[in-house]
């Protein structure tokens, strides 16, 4: 039996894990550019190549892409399933292993800039935070992702509990 009677408190977990995640990373970032604007911040690594910054700034994009993929092929086998439930908590994992994935490339993105101090490495790790921020799970992307018939939209809209709309059915 699972601890979430209605949609909302998954639509919420999934929510709190997005923002968590997204801002695990701020805070080096705005540190390091802090000190970096106020000339107190001196990086071990100033000498970084540009080479390595654009790769860096390729394998973010990729790293994304194939995030959103995985995340897509995930998401269309489990559409057909036959309750919100269950589609929902299906979603919440998928959407965990996404969001993983897409925190790998911001981590990796804030250890280079705090190791570079560069205007470029700032402008990788921008790239990675976007890119992540573009996962906002939200009640229509949900919808959209899992493609729903109106009566699960209804009732994910109006938190309906599962166990009543299943008896409805």
């Amino acid at each position: 039996m699972s601890k979430f009677q209605s949609p909302y408190p998954i639509v919420d977990r999934i929510r709190v894990i997005f923002y968590a995640m997204t801002a695990l990373t701020l805070p080096l970032f705005l540190y390091t550019y802090s000190q970096s604007k106020q000339g107190n911040y001196h990086p071990p690594f100033e000498d970084l190549s540009d080479t390595f910054l654009w790769v860096l700034a390729a394998i973010c994009v990729i790293n994304a892409v194939i995030a959103y993929i995985i995340y897509q092929k995930n998401i269309t086998e489990h559409r057909k399933l036959p309750t919100l439930s269950d589609k929902l908590h299906i979603l919440l994992k998928s959407n965990i292993k996404k969001f993983i994935q897409m925190e790998i490339t911001t981590v990796m993105a804030a250890v280079v800039y705090l190791l570079n101090g560069t205007e470029a490495a700032a402008g990788v790790y921008i790239i990675a935070i976007i890119l992540f921020a573009m996962s906002n799970p939200t009640i229509y992307s949900i919808i959209g992702d899992l493609k729903l018939p109106k009566d699960q939209v209804h009732q994910l809209k109006k938190d309906i509990p599962f166990d009543q709309a299943e008896s409805a059915e």
